[in-house]
């Protein structure tokens, strides 16, 4: 409870815990399930895309876990990039969705088919301040991400954090953006663009 004997503000959780947040109302596997296609949400939106004849599909999904965006998210086809800032409730939040992931990957190798799960996602640390880059902070961030991200991978598999960890820092100058063109401008000369 926040506030002064006038007025008071109260937050509440939306979830105890976190076995209740990954037990919406709505379960992924009931938009989705579909013997002859598990994964629907992802083929129809395929097929739309072959049909206009495009390369790529971009789908921003609305931040945390939720029953339509999991869908997507879980789908082994899909090419998913996750953004966390430094704050504890962000990269905690990413963690539980690595540990999801691992989960489901666990899933596909017990039924011999493909993990892509570890080769079809990155994560992003975004808006770093000035202060913690190169901080401790930043590098028991890295460790966290990084032991999450181990449980997606079989026994015999690798993979260099440089490869699936991105590090993005904060630029004053990329808010409030109002052209494309603009916008290519400033990120060309921006010190928050990592070269990878």
């Amino acid at each position: 409870e926040l506030g002064n004997p006038q007025y008071s503000v109260f937050f509440l959780p939306v979830f105890r815990d976190i076995l209740q947040m990954m037990r919406p109302p709505v379960a992924p596997e009931k938009l989705t399930y579909n013997p002859n296609q598990p994964w629907l949400l992802g083929n129809i939106l395929l097929e739309l895309g072959k049909s206009l004849n495009v390369k790529h599909i971009f789908i921003d999904l609305r931040a945390g876990m939720s029953e339509l965006a999991s869908p997507l998210f879980f789908d082994p086809h899909v090419r998913r990039v996750l953004f966390t800032t430094t704050s504890k409730q962000s990269v905690e939040g990413t963690c539980c969705i690595l540990n999801q992931l691992a989960k489901m990957a666990g899933l596909l190798r017990q039924y011999a088919k493909e993990n892509t799960y570890s080769n079809n996602t990155n994560v992003i640390i975004n808006f770093i301040p000035p202060n913690e880059v190169n901080s401790i902070k930043l590098t028991n961030i890295s460790n966290n991400l990084m032991t999450e991200w181990q449980a997606l991978l079989s026994n015999d598999e690798y993979l260099d954090s440089d490869s699936w960890l991105l590090q993005s820092y904060y630029d004053q100058n990329l808010l409030g953006l109002d052209t494309l063109e603009q916008t290519l401008s400033v990120l060309g000369n921006s010190i928050a663009v990592q070269d990878v």
